[in-house]
């Protein structure tokens, strides 16, 4: 998987500059405080922090509903992230993932590496920590470069709050500051990967592409297609002859049939 900068993010919170300020105790005081070399500083701070945002499964009271909460079983992310229905959910193991990226000695040892769900918080000013200002003392006591990175330690939630509007998606996020200037960083998810779910609108004339990602990850046949029943995510069966994957027969009878995931 492949972790890119923060900036890259759909989320203009994100995506845009952060305008820090100064904090003061006591009076006014901008000595030796260059406010353009600050902003510079934080902008570049914020470029060099990789993300990796996933959708974890939610537990529902509505368990009548056997997919409810599922992240596979919701249809807006299959519209803004799962190209419009036409690509794939692939499912992973959260226990063996974080063990997985907390063990990689790439993100330092001890880690550097920080994951927790996202905390939908930053409504309003005063919650949301990207309007939190850096403390005009650390600046002169330590220069700007130093008191931005003692800022970032100290407000760590800073990287897992998101608006309220974003809380449909359950994200589960791992960051990691990276200061070798790198573009994205590449993660081994082996042994992670426990299932493969193809959107409603996956041609079946690609499901090759769907049969040797189930090769590679050893899910054995752990594979699903989507069908929609109203508002209901339904499981759509793959068969297959002659070596190749086929989608099975017309599934709208079917009502909440299980998945298998290991």
């Amino acid at each position: 998987m492949r972790m890119s900068s923060l900036v890259k993010m759909n989320d203009p919170r994100e995506s845009k500059e952060w305008l820090f300020g100064t904090s003061h105790h006591g009076e006014i005081n901008l000595v030796g405080i260059d406010s353009v070399e600050l902003q510079r500083e934080v902008t570049a701070f914020k470029r060099r922090v990789k993300v990796l945002s996933l959708s974890q499964d939610v537990d529902r009271e509505e368990w009548h509903e056997h997919y409810l909460g599922a992240g596979f079983a919701r249809p807006t992310m299959w519209a803004h992230y799962g190209g419009n229905h036409a690509g794939g959910c692939i499912i992973f193991d959260k226990r063996r993932l974080i063990e997985r990226l907390e063990a990689n000695q790439d993100f330092g040892s001890p880690t550097y590496l920080l994951h927790q769900p996202i905390e939908y918080t930053a409504d309003s000013f005063g919650g949301d920590l990207s309007l939190r200002n850096i403390d005009a003392d650390s600046i002169r006591a330590n220069g700007i470069e130093r008191a931005v990175r003692d800022h970032f330690a100290r407000d760590r939630k800073i990287w897992f709050q998101k608006h309220s509007d974003w809380s449909s998606e359950a994200e589960y996020r791992f960051i990691f500051p990276d200061f070798l200037e790198r573009e994205w960083r590449d993660v081994d998810v082996s042994e992670c990967v426990i299932g493969l779910v193809l959107g409603v609108d996956f041609g079946e004339s690609h499901l090759s592409v769907a049969q040797h990602f189930d090769e590679a990850f050893e899910l054995d046949g752990c594979v699903a297609g989507s069908f929609w029943r109203g508002p209901h995510w339904v499981k759509r069966s793959i068969d297959q002859a002659s070596s190749a994957w086929r989608y099975g027969a017309d599934p709208r009878g079917t009502i909440h049939t299980g998945i298998s995931v290991k």
